[in-house]
Parts: structure tokens; sequence; C-alpha cells
């Protein structure tokens, strides 16, 4: 892969990385509520999951040009297709994620947090679409090691620097969830419902206590 082909791979990432997942929720909502700080302590965990996920995507990418060397043209339209449908699929996510209420965070201490943000990373989807960059970016004929390698530090790059930027504009994207949930106010009622029980709950539990 030349220099130039590197930075497409690793802009890619980037752009696929910084897509609406489960992992990046947990970083809006955690950056919100406990602050940057204590938000930045999981992108060790979104990193770890993140190679791992990586490491699949460039065996299946293997596993497909060394098994189907005849066909790399059309391996490499379909998987063109595939990221347009990942990318959309990822966009339309975004319309169904909500902030946490207040405090409400599913995962009181760091463990459960670091443990939630290391699984949301290690998605199938995920690494198809990573095969599917290579494919596009990647010398199939190259060496496997140095594919790998050069491959590897490229993604590694994007794979800090999108959980970064998620923490860094959490505010400004949090806004714009609340915009649109302000959009459809359909969507809160199940949770202002939620709320409103949990709070009766606790006034009864002081009056007992």
């Amino acid at each position: 892969m030349t220099l130039g082909d590197l930075l497409v791979f690793s802009i890619l990432c980037l752009l696929i990385l910084d897509l609406p997942s489960t992992s990046g929720r947990l970083l809006l909502d955690h950056s919100l509520a406990r602050g940057k700080t204590r938000a930045a302590a999981l992108v060790p965990a979104i990193l770890l999951g993140s190679l791992l996920c990586f490491a699949a995507g460039f065996g299946i990418h293997v596993w497909l040009a060394e098994s189907l060397r005849t066909m790399l043209d059309a391996l490499s339209w379909c998987a063109l297709a595939y990221l347009a449908v990942y990318v959309l699929r990822g966009l339309q996510m975004r319309q169904r994620f909500r902030l946490a209420d207040n405090d409400n965070l599913g995962e009181k201490t760091v463990w459960p947090a670091l443990s939630r943000g290391f699984v949301g990373q290690l998605r199938p989807g995920l690494a198809v679409a990573i095969a599917a960059l290579l494919f596009q970016t990647a010398d199939s004929s190259a060496d496997i090691a140095e594919r790998a390698l050069h491959a590897g530090l490229a993604f590694a790059l994007a794979a800090i620097a999108a959980p970064v930027i998620q923490i860094v504009f959490a505010r400004q994207r949090a806004m714009r969830l609340q915009r649109t949930s302000r959009g459809k106010p359909g969507l809160d009622k199940s949770r202002t419902r939620f709320i409103a029980r949990r709070a009766v709950s606790a006034g009864y539990r002081r009056i007992a206590a």
C-alpha cells in the first residue's frame, strides 16, 4: 500500500468508526454525565475491541482474496455496495439514539462501562466493513505481512482518533440529538413515565423511612 492508499484507508476507517454505535453512545453519555476525563478512560477498551475487529476483517479480506483470486473485481464491487448499505444503516441508527436521562447511566462503575465499550466494538458488520475497505484500498497481490502491518497502523490511528473526536464534540452532538428528539416528541413519552414512576417510588421510600 502506498502512502496515499494508507491515508485514504485511515480516513475511511475513521468515518466508519465514527458512525453511530453502542460504544459511541456510551462515550457520549459518559462525557455528558461524568465529564470528558472519565469518558477518556473508556477509550483503551474501545480501542482494543476495534483492533480485534480489524484482525477479523483482515482475516476475511485475506481469505476471500486468496480463495477467489479470479473474482477480485466482482468482490470489489460487492464490497463497495456493502459499504454503501452499512453507512446508510449507520446514519439511520442516529435517528433512534437518545441521550441518557440526567445521570441515569446503565453502568454505575468503570468496569461495566469498560466491558460494554469493548464488547460494543466486536461487531460482525464492522469486521465485514473493514474487509470491504481493504478490498478498495489494499493491493491483494502484496505480501500478507506487509499488508497487515501497514493497514494495521493506519487503522490504529483511526481507531484512536474516532473516540477522541466523539468525546471532544460530545456536547455538540448531544445538542443535535436533542433537536432531533424535539422534532419527534412521541419518542420521549415512555421514558418520561419511567422517570416519573422512579421518582414516585423514591418518594414513598423516603416517607416510609
